[in-house]
């Protein structure tokens, strides 16, 4: 099982007279994507990079699985959301069933019975499903909001993890490597590699990344939403809602033109947390 750098040696790169902050920001982007040094080059500002065409890995590493299963926990902490192991979750339509057996029982039943089989229901109420879990992440937004992730981030780790995906052929490979991270098991690594065409990634930290975004939506806002609306109508429209609502799908949505995602890395010499979106 390979895993990706842990640590990134800048001396005889093209990185090496840098200033502390692009090497920081290099090493960060390196390990994260696994990339060599000198296949980066500068981009379009001090923020971004442009790697050349070079050997990468297609699918889930078991670093990220680590880490969306990590994000899932928190948000479901968050939610309010008790604890549960995956052999606990069952799929919506077996729930409604075995709810429509028991009622169908309970009518007809008196006395003990009665009372056994309403606890059974009560129990089988309980069950987690990813549908139930979810209107629970989504009742309370601040679950994921606080995490600076979109609520589809979170989502979707929670799907695979649902019984729902067991026959799942097209993401087979990413579902049971999921899974493993969310069993607490040792997790293989299912990757394929393949060659990438070169790419621009911008490398924030977390500042930044919120003032950009910030940014990127007003700049939406003006150029794209506001236009379209009758001026009779622009003093009525409230933008801070509408920037609120806009956040629920996260940063990566906003910042990450490529396939919305966030990524993130901490550079090992400073501790600073860097966050990675993908320009094409």
């Amino acid at each position: 099982m390979t895993e990706a750098k842990s640590s990134i040696d800048l001396t005889d790169t093209v990185w090496e007279e840098a200033d502390e902050d692009t090497q920081a920001r290099v090493r960060a982007l390196c390990i994260e994507i696994d990339a060599d040094p000198d296949d980066l080059s500068e981009g379009y500002n001090e923020t971004t990079f442009e790697l050349s065409r070079r050997k990468a890995k297609h699918g889930t590493s078991p670093k990220k699985a680590r880490e969306m299963v990590a994000l899932l926990h928190e948000a479901l902490k968050l939610a309010g959301v008790a604890p549960f192991r995956r052999e606990d979750m069952h799929r919506d339509t077996d729930k409604a069933e075995e709810l429509r057996q028991l009622d169908a029982c309970i009518v007809h039943a008196t006395g003990e019975r009665c009372r056994e089989l309403c606890n059974e229901r009560e129990a089988v109420q309980a069950w987690p499903t990813y549908h139930t879990i979810e209107a629970q992440l989504r009742a309370n937004p601040e679950s994921t909001e606080l995490l600076n992730a979109g609520i589809h981030t979170v989502l979707n780790t929670l799907y695979f993890v649902s019984p729902d995906t067991d026959s799942d052929t097209n993401a087979a490979d990413h579902r049971d490597t999921i899974r493993e991270a969310f069993d607490g098991v040792e997790i293989q690594d299912r990757r394929t590699e393949y060659d990438t065409n070169s790419g621009e990634y911008q490398v924030l930290t977390d500042d930044e990344a919120d003032t950009v975004w910030e940014e990127e939506l007003q700049n939406y806002l003006d150029e794209c939403v506001l236009p379209e609306l009758p001026e009779q109508a622009r003093m009525y429209f409230d933008e801070e809602r509408w920037k609120r609502d806009a956040k629920m799908d996260g940063r990566g949505h906003s910042l990450n033109r490529y396939d919305g995602s966030e990524l993130y890395q901490d550079d090992p010499e400073t501790g600073e947390t860097y966050y990675i979106y993908r320009q094409n």
